[in-house]
């Protein structure tokens, strides 16, 4: 028998997104790309085992990492009992399926549709362990808890998978993933990511990416019955992350914005009977964080302060207006006061934050600017929101002063009225929107509408009063005749000047 002919694939020429000439754009070492010869001097054929190929797709994989993955078919690494998710350190996509694995490709639809929930779930619970312990200071005799160094171990790809599966899927998908507990995994990892003590791009990009996942869960109803049952652990971790005064939470403000949206989604979602409810918890953990027993002062002091519960929620906004201080210089800026709306709908309705249409695409869109407004207009919001779902005049009107007294109506009177209305739509609309509702509860509004009067604006230092010009002591003057004119008038030569 003859040995059978050695099959030579041919590779296919590749024509899509080669541009206008037809041709890639070179590489780093792309003009001296060779076949490497063998000891023997066999140049090994493009479809050769012993090379290994470049993944086409860089979704899940990254040239810089070398660690890419292939197919569990390939030749040159074989996963072990299919069964193995760790390549050097890396936890990888959790499905089976080889369209699914990094390194080959993005998957098809039909691929996608084949994913299931329960893998998912699993891949998070796997991943939501902490793995890389450290010690919080470098003392030997000290015990300090023990906090993770960094999360390398989790790609930002998968999960930004997982929110696009969240976003793309069918209802009856994202209701089977809450059920299998896929909230409560993604909480798990979202907890993992705010333990770490030090973090880097990579740890933000994880938590940027797992708030969004958060948020695509919120289309469902079941996952706005979790959110609501899980509520009291979810939102005061991330206030309190975000509220930081060591300045540990979130840097970007679309990532900060995410976590004031999930709040005020919880509030909109929420049923009307529930709602001044669900407001008064939302206040709760909005509020200053209670002082401890051993701290607080004694109690005829204390009756004698000022309420001000909701400082550090003012001072995040304050703090936003000093990072950008440059677009609040319009002074003369007046806030209108909006008409009425038809009285047949309840004061909850008429001035409850509505949704605005999309921003269509200009050069001043997607700043530095931009992203700090639309983050303050989501503060706005939220205000608004809790302002108008309590019940009465009177306990709106409470709030309105505690707000006042935190230093609400100043900022927003102060400093995000002077921002240029025409750039910055959203934070007008919001301060239109609390203008009208204070006034249908007879509130003061000009504070807000043409800035904070002087009584109420910071006093200056106080001016030492000028000392007044001391009286000199009293001299006295006495012309004595001591006899001295009549000798001088005698003695000669002294009238007329000397004579020599």
């Amino acid at each position: 028998m003859g040995k059978p002919e050695k099959e030579c694939s041919t590779p296919t020429p590749i024509t899509s997104g080669l541009g206008i000439f037809g041709k890639r754009p070179k590489t780093a070492g792309a003009g001296t790309e060779t076949r490497q010869k063998k000891d023997n001097g066999v140049v090994d054929p493009p479809g050769s085992p012993s090379k290994r190929s470049r993944p086409r797709s860089r979704t899940f994989g990254s040239s810089k990492d070398k660690d890419v993955v292939t197919a569990p078919n390939s030749p040159t690494k074989r996963q072990k009992n299919g069964e193995d998710r760790f390549v050097k350190g890396k936890l990888l996509f959790p499905p089976h399926s080889t369209s699914a694995i990094p390194g080959i490709g993005p998957p098809s639809p039909a691929a996608v549709a084949t994913l299931q929930p329960e893998e998912w779930v699993k891949w998070l619970k796997e991943a939501g362990r902490r793995k890389n312990f450290g010690h919080g200071l470098f003392a030997e005799d000290i015990e300090m808890p023990e906090y993770e160094k960094h999360m390398q171990d989790v790609e930002v790809a998968v999960i930004h998978k997982l929110r696009l599966v969240l976003r793309n899927e069918t209802l009856r998908w994202v209701e089977a993933f809450t059920k299998l507990g896929g909230m409560e995994a993604i909480w798990t990892m979202l907890e993992r990511v705010l333990g770490v003590e030090w973090r880097e791009e990579h740890e933000d990009n994880i938590l940027h990416e797992l708030l969004l996942c958060l948020k695509g869960l919120c289309t469902a109803s079941l996952a706005l019955q979790k959110l609501a049952e899980m509520g009291s652990v979810i939102f005061p971790r991330l206030l309190d992350s975000l509220f930081d005064e060591e300045k540990k939470g979130p840097s970007e403000f679309t990532t900060r914005g995410i976590i004031i949206s999930l709040l005020f989604v919880h509030l909109q979602t929420s049923p009307a009977s529930q709602r001044p409810l669900r407001t008064r918890r939302i206040l709760s953990y909005l509020a200053d964080k209670k002082l401890d027993p051993k701290k607080r002062p004694l109690d005829f002091i204390e009756a004698a302060h000022v309420n001000r519960p909701y400082r550090r929620w003012c001072k995040e906004v304050v703090n936003v207006t000093k990072e950008v201080f440059w677009i609040f210089l319009h002074g003369s800026n007046t806030v209108p006061v909006l008409p009425p709306v038809s009285t047949s709908l309840s004061y909850a309705e008429r001035n409850f934050p509505q949704e605005r249409p999309p921003v269509p695409a200009a050069a001043h869109v997607g700043g530095v600017e931009w992203e700090a407004t639309s983050y303050l207009a989501a503060h706005l919001d939220l205000l608004n929101g809790c302002v108008a779902s309590l019940a009465t005049r009177e306990e709106r009107n409470d709030l309105r002063t505690d707000l006042k007294n935190s230093g609400w109506e100043r900022a927003m009177g102060g400093a995000l009225r002077t921002c240029k209305e025409k750039l910055h739509t959203a934070v007008h609309e919001g301060l239109k929107t609390w203008v009208r509702a204070a006034s249908e509860d007879e509130w003061y509004v000009g504070d807000v509408r043409f800035g904070p009067r002087v009584q109420h604006s910071r006093p200056a230092s106080p001016v030492k009063p000028k000392k007044k010009k001391e009286d000199a002591p009293p001299r006295l003057e006495l012309a004595l005749d001591l006899g001295e004119s009549r000798h001088r008038d005698k003695t000669p030569g002294l009238s007329a000047g000397w004579e020599y």
